[in-house]
């Protein structure tokens, strides 16, 4: 079982404002944690050690934490899905909306041979589609009990 990390991590950043605990995902550690309380992996227990740490040293105020914080953070995000198939809050919508735009572009391109004005409508027609796409796919995730 996987140590209560999420308690330390809140204890650690009491003193964060509200803009920095937001940018450092802070309460998304703490539903992940929760979430996996009764599970076990050595490579999860490791990542949120890790982040502790960096997070010790981002209260002290050592420079150039961030990078290693944000790194760390998409190393454990990947871990969490590749093991158990828990996504985040807001992730699978993400990775839906940026397909979409790609494929707008390309929807775009082809409305621009006819006319010049219809380019834009290629990629808000894309984000569209890929906004719709991703909320469903994250509301049945939900529903499963797979995001955090």
């Amino acid at each position: 079982m996987l140590k209560d990390h999420g308690s330390e991590i809140e204890y650690m950043t009491k003193d964060f404002d509200k803009k920095m605990i937001k940018k450092l995902k802070i309460e998304s550690i703490v539903n992940l944690n929760n979430k996996l309380r009764d599970l076990e992996s050595e490579t999860v227990e490791k990542s949120l050690t890790e982040l502790k740490r960096i997070l010790r040293n981002i209260a002290d105020k050592e420079p150039k934490q961030y990078r290693l914080y944000r790194k760390e953070l998409e190393i454990l995000k990947k871990t969490v899905v590749d093991e158990f198939g828990y996504h985040q809050k807001g992730s699978i919508i993400e990775k839906y909306v940026g397909l979409g735009i790609v494929f707008g572009v390309a929807i775009g391109a082809g409305f621009s041979s006819m006319n010049v004005a219809f380019s834009g409508a290629g990629i808000a027609l894309g984000l569209a589609i890929g906004s719709g796409i991703g909320s469903k796919k994250e509301k049945d995730e939900e529903e499963a009990g797979n995001i955090y």
